[in-house]
């Protein structure tokens, strides 16, 4: 990525903020431009409501011809994501790997198992099919870029999501001199505490310094993994000749590894969640930012605008125009009652935790504060510290971010209702349940 930013046509958002804390409801924001509580996904919605457009039917509207590549059941035609792509593949079981443009990607896969995934290990959730992806992905741009009408493209990856299990080739460089462990054991320790999620922070996470130093050495080679598949993605967009083509990587949300002694993304909203990398190239008229706050939905409104789709109904800022004054990021009551009943099932007097919001959460945050408001209660933070509640020490900052999060819930808060339920296949169920998601039904 870093390769990305700094080519001539590069950019940096080192202060780029996702919308919510876990895949659906951050994905949903990014394809539609709307904030968690005005689309619902992921929050008191289980699909991306009708009344909704997103960005992809735009596109359609202006003439491109649409593209969307999932590894991840939460974009999919089960979440309704599909909705406005000519061309959607969600992958999401085994079958999916024998469909006609995935059979090469596949095999091509295959031959590199060991040295990409978990080599000819039996446990599905150790292998990830990324390779199999950003395959699929250049073919696509290749056979897209041979049309005539422009095209726009959306490609989901799984990335460094737990179960942590990095290809080896990544995992031996970053657990060498970090931890006293070796690879094979710290691969096995990262690989059962990420995949029993539950059970940890049931439990408190009571781990060694030397075992979250194993923990976070392996999420590392994961996302040193995904940050080389992304350079493979760009070297070929540039074999391609395709500069008119503009290329946005980040990611929909990042992971706790110890802070308030939690692991994984189920219930706070530290930085360590929402503070995600956004590197873009042949952005037209945007450069880097690296003193202003940036979401999601600005990015893709901005991308909208510039290709000439109507950005009617979406809250985001042109950024070619526009700044933005403070980062809005949300977490759903849903997503917390869900973790504490499955954690309950290890712990039964895991019912609270001191950090832990109990109702729907926003979180306002500008470079140097962040707002966090719940029907529990309000605190502030001076960063980087998000463990001491400031607002007796500063109630004018308190009370100004007060007058900001009412005028932004009644601008863009207020949801869109929708009675659709989502319908996963039992094979995509499975597959959000490795991912450490609970399934209803």
């Amino acid at each position: 990525m870093e390769r990305i930013a700094t080519a001539p046509k590069g950019a940096a958002f080192d202060d780029c903020f996702s919308h919510a804390i876990w895949s659906q409801p951050s994905i949903t924001s990014m394809l539609t431009g709307t904030y968690p509580s005005a689309h619902g996904a992921g929050l008191h919605n289980e699909v991306l409501p009708s009344e909704i457009e997103p960005v992809s039917t735009r596109f359609d509207r202006a003439g491109y011809t649409t593209a969307g590549l999932s590894i991840n059941p939460f974009f999919s035609e089960a979440t309704q994501l599909d909705r406005g792509f000519d061309r959607f593949r969600a992958i999401t079981s085994v079958k999916d790997f024998l469909t006609r443009d995935s059979v090469v990607p596949a095999l091509k896969y295959l031959r590199r198992i060991r040295s990409h995934s978990a080599g000819f290990s039996t446990e599905v959730s150790k292998h990830r099919q990324d390779f199999v992806v950003n395959e699929i992905a250049k073919r696509w741009i290749s056979d897209l870029a041979e049309g005539d009408d422009p095209f726009f493209m959306y490609a989901h990856y799984q990335g460094a999501h737990y179960p942590y299990y990095a290809p080896p080739q990544w995992a031996e460089e970053f657990v060498a001199g970090e931890t006293e462990m070796s690879l094979e054991e710290a691969m096995a320790f990262a690989y059962d505490r990420s995949s029993n999620i539950y059970r940890e922070i049931a439990n408190g996470c009571a781990y060694t310094d030397d075992e979250w130093a194993a923990l976070q050495a392996v999420y590392d080679a994961s996302v040193a993994y995904s940050d080389w598949l992304v350079g493979e993605l760009f070297d070929h967009l540039q074999a391609e000749g395709m500069e008119n083509t503009v290329l946005v990587v980040t990611a929909d949300h990042g992971d706790l590894l110890g802070e308030h002694g939690l692991i994984s993304h189920n219930l706070s909203t530290d930085d360590a969640l929402l503070h995600v990398p956004a590197v873009t190239y042949g952005f037209p008229d945007v450069g880097s930012r690296t003193d202003e706050v940036v979401q999601h939905i600005d990015l893709i409104e901005t991308l909208v605008a510039a290709g000439g789709a109507s950005t009617n109904g979406m809250a985001g800022y042109d950024l070619r125009e526009e700044s933005r004054p403070y980062a809005v990021s949300q977490r759903g009551k849903e997503t917390r009652d869900r973790t504490f009943t499955r954690a309950q099932e290890f712990n039964p007097e895991f019912t609270s935790h001191p950090d832990v919001h109990d109702s729907l959460v926003t979180a306002l945050r500008t470079a140097e504060y962040k707002y966090v408001r719940s029907d529990d209660r309000t605190e502030l933070f001076n960063l980087p510290d998000e463990t001491t509640d400031v607002s007796d020490d500063h109630p004018d900052v308190r009370d100004e971010f007060d007058g900001l999060y009412d005028d932004w819930f009644d601008r863009y808060g207020q949801p869109v209702e929708s009675t659709a339920s989502a319908s996963h296949s039992d094979a995509a169920k499975q597959r959000l349940e490795d991912l450490g998601y609970v399934m209803d039904g």
